[in-house]
């Protein structure tokens, strides 16, 4: 998998991760911004910032990509979807299926915060 390949990839389970907390929650989760945080900081902030800080934590080549990385939307307000990031460290592979059977290494999940109404 080439680097722009990946990129969009990444795009793309970022959003995927805020349609299924939309999904689950049963409200819209905004998709106007995203940040990548971490338990501490806030590691990028917007679409473009995000998805490169994303691709250059896990692309390390064609055959070297990291295979496991939670994005769990955290909460959102109006127009911000905060997402947390949390790598596996397990040594980078080739583009395969994850854990769960998904493509590519992205597992997306949902806060026990916004499970519990407590976020949003």
């Amino acid at each position: 998998m080439t680097k722009d390949e990946f990129y969009t990839l990444t795009k793309g389970s970022i959003q995927e991760a805020i349609d299924k907390a939309s999904i689950i929650i049963g409200k819209t989760v905004p998709n106007e911004t995203v940040s990548i945080v971490s338990s501490t900081s806030v590691l990028a902030h917007g679409w473009e910032e995000s998805c490169n800080y994303l691709v250059s934590q896990m692309y390390f080549g064609e055959d070297k990509i990291k295979p496991c990385a939670d994005l769990i939307v955290y909460e959102f307000d109006d127009n911000t979807t905060f997402i947390k990031l949390f790598i596996a460290s397990y040594e980078s592979a080739p583009f395969d299926l994850n854990w769960s059977n998904g493509v590519g290494p992205y597992i997306k999940g949902v806060s026990q915060k916004l499970l519990s109404g407590k976020g949003g």
